[in-house]
């Protein structure tokens, strides 16, 4: 089993690259992937160009932001955690932990758009461990009392 390569990005200005990379090409939806899963009205309020799509999920969230892991390499398991204002999420039903979402990112002169959409039927659920952190650990480290 290949080890998972997590890291944090806690902003919009990482030093992390949106341009195409062939090495991601595995997370770019092809043309007719991309035209049965976007919604009509996408293309006429975006007026911009799509640059990419990835996979992610829900983590966790708070009054304030939500945290999301993003697929960014299947190959190499590299997985990265990104945290998002909850205003983005408001009105939607994509709170749930786990909850997998498809995000498109596209680019136009001076501005650039995320979107989220459901990614229940877009992402296959072996692309996210359920991994349950703590969850029936035995430790000799610790000495509850």
């Amino acid at each position: 089993m290949m080890s998972r390569n997590l890291t944090v990005d806690n902003s919009f200005d990482s030093s992390n690259s949106f341009m195409y990379n062939e090495s991601d090409s595995s997370d770019v939806l092809s043309n007719q992937e991309f035209d049965n899963f976007i919604s009509s009205d996408y293309f006429g309020e975006s007026q911009g160009m799509h640059l990419k799509s990835y996979s992610a999920r829900v983590l966790d969230w708070d009054e304030y932001k939500v945290k999301t892991e993003w697929l960014i390499n299947r190959e190499e398991a590299k997985y990265q955690v990104r945290s998002f204002p909850i205003q983005m999420f408001e009105n939607t039903s994509f709170l749930k932990h786990g909850q997998l979402l498809k995000v498109f990112i596209s680019v136009k002169r001076g501005e650039m758009k995320l979107k989220f959409e459901d990614g229940t039927k877009l992402i296959s659920k072996t692309d996210f461990s359920n991994e349950q952190v703590l969850t029936g650990l035995k430790s000799n480290l610790f000495n509850f009392k």
